[in-house]
C-alpha cells in the first residue's frame, strides 16, 4: 500500500491515463485493421502480410533513434505527435476507395510514430517518473494500462459497434476522440502548472 501511494502523482496518473486512452483507440488498428481490409476492401492476404512488414520496418528508425527523438520533442511532444498522426492515419483509411485497398499501404509507415515512438517515450518517461525501487512495477503499469486495459476494453467496444455503426464511422470517431483527448492531454497540465505558478507567486 505504501509503495502504491508513492505512485499517486499527477504526472504518473496522467501518463497512465494517456496510455489507456491511446491503447483503447489503437486496438481499432492493431486488432481490427485486417478485418476492415477484408470486409470492406476485399484485400488479398498478401496485402495483409505486406502491411505488417511495412509497419515493422517503419518502427526500426524510431526504436533506434528513440532517445534523440524524446530529447528533441520531450515526452509530451512525442505523445502528442502520436495522437495527431494516429488521427490522420485512421481518417485517411476511410477516404481510400474501396476498390483500391493497396493505397492503405501508404498509411502504414505512420505506425513508426503511432507505436514505436509512442512506446519508447512512454517506457522511458515512466522510468523517469517512477519512485526509486518501483521502476519494474511502473513498467508493469505501462504495459497493463496500454494493452490489457486500453486495448482490452477497446476490442470489446469496437467489436460491439462494428456491425451496427460501421467501420468507417468507428475510424472517424476514433480520430476525433484522439484529437479531443490530445487537447485535454496538453491543456490540463498547462492549466495545472499555471495555477501552481500563481499560488507560488502569491506566497512570495
Amino acid at each position: 500500500p505504501r509503495s502504491l501511494k508513492r505512485l499517486l502523482r499527477f504526472e504518473i496518473i496522467w501518463l497512465l491515463l494517456n496510455l489507456f486512452m491511446f491503447g483503447f483507440c489503437m486496438s481499432l488498428v492493431e486488432q481490427y485493421l485486417f478485418l476492415y481490409l477484408v470486409q470492406y476492401f476485399h484485400a488479398p492476404t498478401f496485402l495483409l502480410g505486406l502491411s505488417i512488414f511495412i509497419m515493422t520496418v517503419a518502427e526500426l528508425p524510431f526504436f533506434y533513434y528513440a532517445e534523440d527523438v524524446v530529447r528533441l520533442l520531450k515526452p509530451q511532444g512525442v505523445l502528442t505527435l502520436a495522437h495527431v498522426t494516429y488521427a490522420v492515419r485512421v481518417f485517411i483509411y476511410t477516404l481510400i476507395p474501396k476498390s483500391n485497398p493497396w493505397l492503405v499501404l501508404l498509411c502504414e509507415p505512420a505506425h513508426g510514430i503511432t507505436f514505436a515512438a509512442m512506446w519508447c517515450t512512454a517506457v522511458s518517461y515512466a522510468n523517469q517518473l517512477a519512485p526509486t525501487g518501483l521502476e519494474t512495477l511502473m513498467q508493469g503499469f505501462v504495459g497493463g494500462f496500454y494493452r490489457n486495459l486500453g486495448q482490452g476494453l477497446g476490442c470489446i467496444v469496437w467489436g460491439a459497434l462494428w456491425k451496427t455503426v460501421g467501420a468507417d464511422v468507428l475510424y472517424r470517431s476514433a480520430a476525433t476522440f484522439v484529437l479531443l483527448w490530445s487537447v485535454a492531454f496538453n491543456l490540463v497540465p498547462y492549466l495545472r502548472n499555471k495555477r501552481r505558478r500563481h499560488i507560488e507567486a502569491d506566497r512570495h
